[in-house]
C-alpha cells in the first residue's frame, strides 16, 4: 500500500473498501444524530430509548419483508399502513403521557404535511402521464423541467432531503405502473429497482446526445452504457428475468432491426422520420382547423414520412416494416 501512494496509484483493495467505509460511517453518524434527536424532543431514558429503536427496527424489518413479496400494490400498501399502526400503538405503551402528547402533535404534524405532500404528488402524476402520451423533440428534458417544478414545491414542504427521495421514489413508482416493469413477476423492491435504474438510464442517454462529439464517440459511450444497464439488469433479477424484461420492451423498430438487419444508420434515420411524424401529426390533432382540413393534412404527412421510409430501406425492409407496424398497432386496439 506505501508503495502505490508513494508512486501516486491508489490501491485496488483500498478503492474497493474506502466507499464502504465511508457509507458506514456516514450511516452510524445519521444513527447517533437520530438518538440524540430523540433524547431532545422525548427526553428518553436509555431504555426508553433502546424499546424505541428496537421497535423501530422490527418495524422497518416487516416493510422491507413485505417489499420483497409480490403482492397486489393495494394490499402491500394496506398491510404497510397496519405495520404503522402498530408501531405507533407499541411507542405509545413505552411512554409517559407527557411524552404520548408530543408524540401525538408530532404525528398530526405529520399527517398534515403528509397530505400536502400527497396532493403535490397526485399533481406531478397526472401532469407526468399528460407527457407521456405527447410526441416530444426532447421528452427527458420535459420531464426534468417537470420534476424541478414539482420538487421545489416538496421542498416547501418537506426540506429538501426528504422532498428529492420522495419524488424520486414517486417517480420510481409511476416509471413502473407505465412500464412492462409492471408485467415482470418480481418482488415490489426489485420493481422500484429496475424503474430507478430505467430512470437513471434515461438521464445518462440524453447527456450523452447533448455532448457535442463525432456520432460515433457517440455510439460506442451508449453501447457502453446500454451493456452495463443491461448486466445491472440481469445482476438483480436473473437472466430469465431479463430476458423477459427486454422482450416486452421491444418496439418495432427492434423487432425490425433484428428481422431485417437494419443498419445503426437505417435505424436512426427511421427513428427520426417516425417521430417527426408523430410531432406533426400530433400538431395537427391540436389545431382549430376543421375535421376535413386535419385529416386532409394528416394524410399529407403520412405520404410524406412513407415516401421517406421508401427511400431509406429495401423493398424487403420495407414489407417487414409495414408488417410489425400493423401488428404493434393490432396490439393497442386490444388494450
Amino acid at each position: 500500500m506505501v508503495l502505490g501512494l508513494v508512486f501516486g496509484v491508489l490501491p485496488t483493495a483500498f478503492a474497493q473498501h474506502a466507499p464502504t467505509a465511508q457509507n458506514a460511517a456516514k450511516k452510524q453518524a445519521q444513527a447517533e444524530a437520530h438518538k440524540s434527536e430523540l433524547v431532545q424532543k422525548y427526553g428518553f431514558t436509555y431504555e426508553q430509548l433502546q424499546q424505541y429503536l428496537k421497535l423501530e427496527q422490527e418495524r422497518d424489518a416487516k416493510i422491507k419483508t413485505l417489499n420483497q413479496q409480490k403482492i397486489p400494490d393495494k394490499e402491500r400498501k394496506k398491510e404497510t399502513k397496519n405495520i404503522r399502526k402498530d408501531f405507533v400503538n407499541k411507542v405509545e405503551k413505552i411512554m409517559t403521557p407527557q411524552q404520548k402528547n408530543i408524540f401525538g402533535k408530532e404525528r398530526d404534524a405529520n399527517e398534515k404535511q403528509s397530505q400536502a405532500s400527497q396532493k403535490i404528488l397526485q399533481e406531478y402524476a397526472s401532469e407526468f402521464k399528460k407527457l407521456g402520451k405527447q410526441v416530444l423533440a426532447n421528452p427527458q428534458e420535459e420531464k426534468e423541467k417537470l420534476h424541478s417544478k414539482y420538487e421545489a414545491q416538496l421542498v416547501l414542504i418537506l426540506g429538501k432531503e426528504k422532498a428529492h427521495s420522495m419524488i424520486v421514489a414517486h417517480e420510481n413508482q409511476m416509471i413502473t405502473r407505465n412500464s412492462p416493469i409492471k408485467n415482470l413477476d418480481i418482488s415490489h423492491a426489485d420493481q422500484m429497482q429496475l424503474a430507478d435504474k430505467k430512470r437513471k438510464q434515461a438521464k445518462k442517454l440524453a447527456r450523452i446526445r447533448e455532448d457535442n462529439i463525432p456520432e460515433q464517440a457517440q455510439k460506442e459511450k451508449r453501447d457502453q452504457l446500454k451493456e452495463r444497464y443491461r448486466q445491472g439488469i440481469e445482476q438483480q433479477v436473473g437472466a430469465t428475468k431479463a430476458a423477459q424484461y427486454k422482450r416486452l420492451q421491444e418496439t418495432v423498430f427492434d423487432r425490425l432491426a433484428q428481422k431485417s438487419g437494419l443498419s445503426d444508420r437505417q435505424l436512426a434515420q427511421l427513428k427520426e422520420i417516425e417521430n417527426q411524424r408523430a410531432i406533426e401529426t400530433l400538431k395537427i390533432k391540436k389545431s382549430n382547423l376543421l375535421p376535413d382540413e386535419k385529416q386532409s393534412r394528416t394524410a399529407s404527412v403520412n405520404d410524406q414520412a412513407d415516401q421517406q421510409v421508401r427511400q431509406l430501406l429495401n423493398a424487403e425492409q420495407y414489407k417487414k416494416y409495414h408488417l410489425e407496424r400493423a401488428k404493434q398497432d393490432a396490439r393497442k386496439r386490444k388494450k
